[in-house]
């Protein structure tokens, strides 16, 4: 499961995720956006297998350089399973 926090002063536009299949395509996941934090749940990932979250956001209106920081966070179940069966 990854999960992003929406920084305080922008505006959610858009969530999209997505990650390998076993065939070489790619598989679309859902993006949920609840109260100010977007959640993707993966599912199975095998290992060395890259998944995918494009978070896009409207940026504040500002006269001058302002920094907004975006923090993800991911967690995982059964990463020993995968590592002795993947």
């Amino acid at each position: 499961v990854v999960t992003i926090p929406i920084p305080a002063g922008t505006t959610f536009v858009l969530c999209t995720a997505s990650k390998p299949a076993d065939d070489g395509t790619t598989i679309v996941v859902p993006c949920n956006v609840v109260t100010g934090v977007a959640t993707v749940a993966f599912g199975k990932l095998r290992a060395h297998r890259t998944a995918t979250v494009n978070l896009r956001l409207q940026m504040p209106a500002v006269t001058q350089i302002t920094q907004v920081l975006i923090d993800a966070s991911a967690a995982s179940s059964d990463a020993i399973w995968a590592a002795k069966h993947g």
